[in-house]
């Protein structure tokens, strides 16, 4: 028996170049993270750190300009944020008497759909747990109790935040995260409108001191928080309208930049590039929602949204789409990231599930590279015929899929991670 594809000792480029596209194919057609992230490539032979770059705003100009007077320019502040890539990877084989037997599991193309699947799976998650873990939290309940915004009263540390109007009890924030944003001024112009959030791990009446993971910078007098925890989130909080409306309003208060699909454009082979298309050619702009298995079934039985579903395209919703609602675009993810209410991860039985809503450039990824290009994304192949796998050692012949990748959260103001339960 001859193997069409290859032989060990001489695989085909041709082949080599079709798988890689299969594996590219399937890859981007399960995976959901990668849509909304700003891509940044991860710099050949110069070390392991991934940089993105983002501008800071300026602030609004009302004063009408004064005839033959110059307009003095302002200062453009540019901050570069950095993320260190780690390799992932893994590989599937098939052996000789896979290959003798099977009906159904023996082919290439089959193992190489299995690390399709297993590497958007893994990617996804890894997406999945930096968006839940570095966003401005909210709570579907909007429980005033368990979530608050305060000022700092005096200079902390990188790993503290003092505020002498948190008086709640000993270890009342344990477990939740807290977003602080520098004020808009000179001395903090480079990281004016951005912020980051950390998990808290202690909290202290007594000095109302906030112990969390490391910030950058320290927390100076004058700067805000937001604190969040999930302390009290049950199965009945579930998203429906109010709630949504309460992560949207958020992200218009912090000024989310939108999306338009001339920043998203889909390609089968490729990865998501943008395009340089006129102003308003990629139609209006949305923020993007997006939601687990659960929340969505517990969203679509919402009275407000069923009502206003009568009136929009009969054609999606028949094909399970959740469509556009409140200045979004939802959409759908089959591996949610679950916690208990003290911010401990728990996928299988975790209360809190967070509903994410996005603005443009809230988070960013090391780019999944097209057929063809240098990848930090790839596909190996170790492939051997039959006559191969019968006489010689090894007896396996493997597709293994590899990535090295990167992910940052860029602005924890413009991802807003609501905290819903669900009653599935």
């Amino acid at each position: 028996m001859t193997d069409y594809y290859a032989t060990s000792t001489t695989v085909a480029s041709n082949i080599l170049t079709y798988e890689q596209e299969r594996l590219l194919t399937g890859f981007h057609n399960q995976m959901m993270g990668d849509q909304f992230a700003q891509k940044s490539s991860i710099p050949t032979n110069e070390g392991d750190t991934n940089r993105w770059h983002r501008k800071i705003k300026l602030a609004r100009n009302t004063t009408a300009l004064s005839e033959g007077t110059d307009v003095s320019p302002k200062a453009m502040y540019m901050t570069s944020i950095e993320a260190t890539a780690a390799e992932y990877g893994d590989a599937v084989g098939r052996t000789r008497q896979v290959e003798l037997t099977s009906k159904h599991l023996g082919t290439w193309d089959q193992m190489v759909d299995s690390c399709a699947t297993q590497a958007a799976e893994s990617l996804d998650y890894l997406v999945m747990k930096l968006l839940a873990q570095n966003g401005y939290r909210m709570r579907a309940d909007n429980d005033a109790t368990y979530e608050v915004n305060v000022a700092a009263t005096s200079d902390g540390l990188t790993t503290t935040f003092v505020s002498t109007s948190l008086t709640q009890a000993d270890d009342f924030w344990n477990g939740g995260y807290i977003t602080i944003t520098m004020p808009e001024t000179t001395t903090y112009a480079d990281r004016a409108n951005y912020c980051e959030t950390r998990l808290i791990s202690d909290f202290a009446n007594a000095t109302g001191t906030v112990t969390h993971a490391a910030f950058p910078i320290l927390t100076k007098s004058g700067c805000t928080a937001h604190l969040c925890v999930g302390t009290g989130i049950t199965a009945t909080d579930t998203l429906d309208t109010a709630s949504y409306s309460l992560a949207v309003r958020q992200l218009k208060r912090n000024k989310a930049v939108r999306f338009n699909d001339s920043i998203i454009t889909k390609s089968p082979m490729k990865h998501k590039e943008t395009q340089n298309l006129p102003p308003g050619a990629g139609g209006p702009g949305y923020w993007v929602a997006i939601l687990n298995t659960d929340t969505e079934y517990d969203f679509m039985k919402d009275t407000t949204w069923v009502d206003v579903g009568k009136y929009q395209d009969k054609d999606r919703l028949t094909k399970g789409e959740i469509g556009k609602w409140m200045g979004t675009k939802a959409f759908g993810i089959t591996q949610p990231w679950r916690e208990d209410v003290d911010g401990t991860e728990n996928e299988s039985s975790g209360i809190v599930q967070p509903v994410h809503f996005l603005g443009q450039d809230a988070y960013g990824i090391s780019g999944i590279a097209a057929p063809g290009a240098e990848p930090p994304f790839g596909l190996v192949l170790t492939l051997m015929t039959s006559k191969d796998l019968g006489e010689r050692a090894p007896r396996t012949s493997t597709a293994s899929w590899i990535a090295y990748y990167a992910q940052r959260s860029l602005n924890s103001l413009w991802n807003i991670p609501l905290l819903c339960g669900a009653t599935a």
